[in-house]
C-alpha cells in the first residue's frame, strides 16, 4: 500500500478547509436570502398597491376596491376593520389566513322589494368576500358575524334556533332593529352579534337565551 507523503497530507488538509468554508459562505447566503425573503412577505403582507380603473390604491392587505375607492371609505373601512382585528384578534387571524378579504364597492347590492331596503353589505362564501356598500359599524359587524357564522355554524345549532324562535320578535322591538335583519336565524346571529359588539351585552330583561350564546362565544366558551 502507497503511503501518503507530508506535502499530501497538507494538501489534503488545505482542500478540505477550502470546501468547510465554501459550504460554510453557502449556508450564510441562504440564511440572508431566507431572512430577506421573510423581511419583505413582512412587509408586502401589511399593505398591497390595488390598480382599479387607472387609479392605485395603497390599502390594507385583506381590502380589495370594487367601484372608485374612495379614499375617505378605505380610512374609515381601515378603522372599523382595526377594532374588529382588536375586538376578535383570533376570528380575525382565521379571516385572513383562510384567505378571506373586504370588497369596499359602490356597486348596489340588490334590495328587498317587500321590505323596501337595499342590501348594504353582503357575505358571499363561495368568493371569501365581504361586500360592503355602506361603510358604517353596523354593516361591518354585521358582515363579519356571517363570515364567523360560515366557520362555525352556531345560527344552525339547536341552541340557537330556539333562541331566535323564542325572542326574535322581542328583540327586534326592544332594540329597535329591522325585521328583515332578525327574521331568520342567520340574520339574527350577525345582527345580534353586530349590536353587542358595538353597544355590549345590555343588562336588562331582553333574550336571555340570546345573550347567554353571546357571552359563551364572546368569552370563547
Amino acid at each position: 500500500m502507497k503511503s501518503v507523503t507530508r506535502k499530501e497530507k497538507i494538501e489534503y488538509l488545505i482542500i478540505t478547509v477550502l470546501l468547510m468554508i465554501l459550504v460554510a459562505e453557502g449556508f450564510a447566503i441562504r440564511d440572508i436570502r431566507v431572512e430577506n425573503r421573510e423581511q419583505q412577505e413582512a412587509t408586502v403582507s401589511e399593505r398591497v398597491y390595488l390598480k382599479h380603473n387607472t387609479k392605485s390604491y395603497d390599502v390594507p392587505f385583506y381590502m380589495w376596491i370594487d367601484g372608485t375607492g374612495d379614499a375617505d371609505r378605505i380610512h374609515k373601512l381601515e378603522s372599523i376593520v382595526s377594532v374588529i382585528k382588536e375586538t376578535d384578534p383570533e376570528m380575525y387571524k382565521t379571516f385572513v389566513n383562510t384567505g378571506w378579504h373586504f370588497v369596499l364597492t359602490d356597486k348596489q347590492l340588490g334590495e328587498n322589494k317587500k321590505a323596501k331596503t337595499k342590501t348594504v353589505g353582503q357575505c358571499n362564501s363561495a368568493t371569501k368576500c365581504l361586500y360592503i356598500l355602506d361603510v358604517n359599524g353596523k354593516v361591518v359587524w354585521h358582515e363579519f358575524a356571517h363570515f364567523i357564522d360560515n366557520i362555525k355554524g352556531i345560527s344552525e345549532t339547536k341552541v340557537f334556533k330556539k333562541a331566535h324562535e323564542s325572542e326574535w320578535m322581542e328583540t327586534t322591538d326592544a332594540y329597535d332593529l329591522l325585521t328583515i335583519n332578525t327574521a331568520t336565524s342567520n340574520e339574527y346571529f350577525a345582527e345580534m352579534y353586530a349590536y353587542f359588539r358595538i353597544n355590549g351585552i345590555v343588562s336588562d330583561d331582553t333574550c336571555p337565551m340570546t345573550k347567554e350564546v353571546f357571552r359563551k362565544l364572546f368569552n370563547n366558551e
